[in-house]
């Protein structure tokens, strides 16, 4: 007998296998994918928490209003910046501040216009200010939640704890 090939099942099985092998291949390469965007999401997340953290401890830091450091609720701050401008930085819904709104914005000019401070691809989940005064030097905590808007299991919390240079 002559075997110059091979048989039906030989094929079969060697189809078999390989499917089993690609197929596994496919989900590890989509898992890393998928683990690869989250990633990126979570690092877009984390870089604008950071900008908005660090804008808005440095202002604090520079800020000149005494010890009536002013929280009218627990997600609006009001002070006087470097320059004696009244800033009020707040959670914002898009025409005011409210503890229901997506944004965090800031308004130089004593409330009248906001500037919002992070993308549209990222949401303000909450956000909380404390103002103690040890020692009569404004101290005040930020507490924010932010997610990701194409993700919402994406989230990162951050908290910092600022004192105003006022003596």
């Amino acid at each position: 007998m002559n075997n110059k090939g091979f048989t039906l099942i030989e094929m079969l099985v060697a189809l078999a296998i390989f499917s089993i092998i690609i197929t596994v291949v496919m989900n590890t390469f989509l898992h890393s994918f998928a683990s690869q965007r989250d990633i990126i999401e979570m690092q877009a997340v984390q870089r604008e928490g950071a900008y908005i953290m660090e804008t808005l401890s440095r202002e604090i830091r520079m800020s000149t209003e005494g010890p009536d450091f002013a929280v009218s609720n627990v997600f609006t701050l009001s002070f006087k910046n470097h320059d004696g401008n009244q800033v009020i930085y707040c959670r914002y819904n898009g025409t005011a501040c409210s503890g229901l709104g997506n944004s965090f914005a800031v308004s130089t000019d004593g409330g009248a216009n906001y500037s919002v401070m992070n993308s549209s691809e990222v949401k303000i989940d909450n956000l909380s200010f404390y103002v103690s005064k040890p020692h009569n030097q404004p101290l005040v905590t930020i507490f924010t939640t932010l997610s990701s808007v194409k993700n919402p299991n994406i989230k990162v919390t951050l908290q910092s704890s600022v004192a105003a240079r006022i003596y």
